[in-house]
């Protein structure tokens, strides 16, 4: 049990001591309160919510029995992530919790499954389990993490940047459905640059308490003292030029709306007119999404030495896009951006003059114009009128004159810019009917539309470059390094004329699968854009149409030299070796395993049982029933007949009688593809087999359980599974249930050879998440089905 004080564990950790507004998140994070927070960039919103609940898990009283910390970029999520095992991994009261804190983003998969103390992850990761559509994971393994939620601390960082219609729509449907309507988890939401009306419409919708940061209080933050951050309007779109006359040797960062602009740019000050003026020691680095990952790793651990928290070095100009927006703790000097919508601006203007002492300058450019005349609103298209608005307002407050703004100056022009707009996209929201009646269908039906629908369009396509594609090897340990890039990205493509003899793209088309991962491809021609909508998981570009270096990324449009392929590791086909194992030693391991577990579902356990108003030991025996049934449909005839014809073509002839089997042995890297370990499906009719069992069961308790409880069992393998199949149990098969639930053979009765009819109707008997009469079956059965399969899983590990 820790024995000192928060502020001591605070100082402990961090090696600074809490500011009073981090006090308050703390103070209602302990009293199990959720917490709406904005606070200026850099003052240190991340450990206002991670250093709570750290303490409450050293002390032995956790609020939480994990914290999902979801960001909107991955580069955010990648950089918390680091600072945090860091400062963790030092501190002597938390450093044995460093293993445990994890990241799960697109490239960093560490926590699939969301089991770990702290998860850094994207909000796409997030807000898709939550909808039984994981991104990353695969269709069987849908309602695996959404029960990971009910229990948890989560946390949505940078709320601001999520789409209102879609991800933020669906955010506060989720906390309204887990935390709020339903006490069952806790959350935290935090921006810089909300409109203050949005915020206060945010607490009064979720019932959280609203923590700002006063005028007076700002000034005494660490990260505010002895800074002075000024703001100047350039009445000329941005140009090199006009960076390199303002430069002087500095540190300098400027922020393009787009890669193109951006990539433009950087070319530009690396020409001789403005190496010129700069002289030739001054670094000149690009950074932006389309890079190789490697490549851009190495970007940004370099980057620290000229803007991180310890900076020792100066004179370098970094040309960036809206990726370093939000989250990276870097500091310039002079800050050049595009004009973007107020809050965008304000976000940017975060990488000005950030720590203590500091003093900068963020430079504000109007928009390029297209060939047409019009303002280029590039990715702010659908946001036009507030890059007008902000343009006005800027010009109008700043004008040429360096003007400082404090954050309190920089939020008034953020309410003035967007409170109508955000407003206007939230009070439809007023009423969650609508946007829950899409999430509660995509819960019950298998909808690949699902993410694009409620959360955003994570589509995107797998670029090569290279002139011969065909001798690209997909081989069974390596696979050449690609480039994801969204498809409208691509157009461009097709707008430089018919490029002479050569090609323009071409799609890949699977003809075969070898065991391993191995791929054997066909290549389609593409000529035309529109054919990009169904081109696939992955394009080769000719050269004359894209290139690639090191230093710029991926250039769309512009020819040059084919890049040298890059081989890595193949991506890893998660494949579970098997072991022959008895039906009685499997549901005995199953249950050893899930009770392993309780200790790290102990606040879920607690708010649930509270919720559903009985007993946590009755929430574990419903979770001992489940354990103990879950398998049943492997007592069939045909499954069993199965299992054995497999097991003895690896062993060899048994003598009878011969035991029922849970799992034969089986290794993945060879007998993945062999014909004769198919076997029969035994989920939906395992449950129909316990039906009656169940039923009897649970007879005195909420009839909500037994429907979560059964469609936990249909759907232990996947995540959709509604069919049943026809099957006769083994003779023997209630005396081998009765050993697993230690009770006589008498007392089980079991059901199988069903009818024609029973199968069809069998559904009936499921969950239907679009039921409102069924929302208390619904929660219970994102945990039921999480500890099943998780114990189901882990159970190997009791050998």
């Amino acid at each position: 049990m820790l024995q000192i004080s928060y502020d001591v564990f605070f100082r402990n950790l961090t090696g600074f001591d809490a500011s009073p507004f981090q006090l308050r998140v703390a103070d209602a994070l302990l009293a199990e309160k959720n917490v709406i927070l904005r606070a200026p960039t850099g003052s240190g919103k991340t450990w206002a919510v991670v250093a709570p609940f750290l303490y409450s898990v050293v002390a032995r009283s956790p609020i939480a029995d994990r914290l999902l910390y979801a960001l909107p970029l991955r580069s955010l999520a990648t950089s918390l992530f680091d600072s945090t095992c860091r400062d963790v991994g030092k501190c002597e009261f938390t450093s044995h919790l460093s293993p445990r804190i994890r990241i799960q983003t697109g490239e960093m998969k560490q926590d699939s499954l969301f089991e770990a103390l702290v998860t850094f992850s994207t909000i796409d990761q997030l807000l898709s389990s939550y909808i039984l559509h994981p991104v990353g994971l695969p269709k069987r393994c849908g309602n695996l993490n959404a029960g990971a939620a009910l229990g948890s601390l989560i946390c949505f960082d940078e709320f601001h940047l999520l789409d209102p219609q879609k991800s933020m729509a669906t955010a506060i449907e989720m906390l309204d459905t887990v935390a709020v309507s339903n006490p069952l988890s806790r959350f935290v939401l935090m921006t810089a640059t909300l409109a203050t009306e949005s915020m206060n419409w945010l607490a009064d919708k979720l019932r959280a308490e609203l923590i700002e940061v006063p005028p007076e209080e700002v000034k005494k933050l660490p990260s505010q003292q002895q800074k002075v951050r000024k703001y100047r309007w350039i009445d000329e779109p941005l140009s090199a030029a006009a960076v390199t006359k303002i430069h002087g040797g500095r540190r300098t960062i400027v922020i393009a709306n787009s890669v193109a602009r951006a990539q433009e740019i950087y070319e530009e000050l690396r020409g001789d007119a403005c190496r010129a003026i700069l002289g030739p020691k001054t670094e000149i680095r690009l950074l932006h999404s389309r890079f190789f990952p490697s490549d851009r790793k190495a970007i940004e651990s370099a980057l620290g030495a000229w803007y991180g928290p310890k900076a020792d070095q100066t004179d370098i100009v970094l040309v960036s896009t809206q990726v370093i927006e939000a989250g990276l703790d870097y500091s310039c000097d002079n800050l050049h951006t595009e004009i973007a919508p107020m809050n965008a601006v304000v976000q940017r203007a975060g990488r000005c003059a950030r720590r203590r002492g500091e003093t900068g300058t963020v430079w504000c450019y109007p928009l390029a114009q297209t060939v047409r005349g019009t303002p280029a609103y590039g990715p702010y298209s659908e946001m036009a009128s507030l890059v007008d608005a902000t343009t006005q307002e800027l010009r109008k407050a700043v004008g040429s004159v360096a003007t400082e703004l404090s954050f309190h100056d920089e939020l008034g022009f953020v309410d003035r810019v967007h409170t109508d707009w955000e407003l206007g996209q939230l009070r439809p929201l007023d009423s969650l009917y609508a946007i829950s009646r899409k999430v509660r269908e995509a819960m019950d039906d298998d909808k690949p539309e699902a993410v694009r629908e409620l959360i955003r369009d994570v589509s995107s396509i797998n670029v090569l470059i290279t002139d011969s594609p065909e001798l690209v090897n997909f081989n069974k340990k390596q696979w050449p390094e690609m480039l994801s890039i969204p498809p409208m990205s691509l157009y461009r493509l097709f707008k430089t004329g018919d490029g002479g003899r050569d090609w323009i793209a071409k799609c890949a088309r699977e003809q075969d699968v070898f065991q391993g991962g191995a791929l054997v491809l066909e290549w389609e021609l593409l000529v035309r854009s529109d054919q990009l909508a169904s081109a696939g998981w992955l394009i080769a570009i000719h050269p004359s149409r894209a290139k690639y270096r090191d230093d710029i990324g991926l250039v769309i449009g512009k020819g040059g030299p084919a890049p040298e392929i890059r081989e890595r590791d193949r991506p890893k086909i998660q494949r579970y070796s098997y072991f022959y194992e008895t039906y009685g030693e499997h549901i005995r391991r199953v249950c050893a395993a899930g009770t392993r577990r309780d200790g790290e579902n102990i606040v879920a356990s607690r708010r649930l049982a509270k919720w559903m108003e009985m007993d946590e030991s009755c929430l574990r025996g419903l979770l001992e029933l489940l354990y103990q049934m879950h398998d049943v449909g492997k007592l069939s005839i045909e499954w069993q007949d199965a299992i054995w014809k497999w097991q003895v073509t690896k062993s060899g002839p048994v003598a009878e009688p011969r035991p029922p089997l849970a799992h034969s042995d089986y290794d993945p890297a060879t007998d993945w593809t062999a014909k004769g370990y198919s076997r029969p499906p035994h989920a939906a009719e395992g449950a129909y087999a316990v039906i009656k069992l169940l039923e009897e069961s649970l007879a005195n308790v909420n009839p909500s359980v037994f429907t979560a409880a059964l469609t936990a069992i249909v759907r232990h393998h996947g995540a959709f599974t509604s069919g049943l199949s026809h099957f006769r149990l083994i003779s023997r098969a209630s005396a081998f249930v009765a050993e697993t639930m230690a009770k006589s053979a008498d007392d089980i009765a079991l059901c199988d050879a069903p009818s024609l009819r029973g199968q069809k109707s069998f559904s009936e008997y499921l969950l239907q998440a679009t039921d409102p009469g069924q929302f208390k079956a619904l929660i219970l059965y994102m945990y039921f089905v999480r500890r099943l399969r998780i114990a189901d899983q882990n159970s190997f590990s009791e050998k």
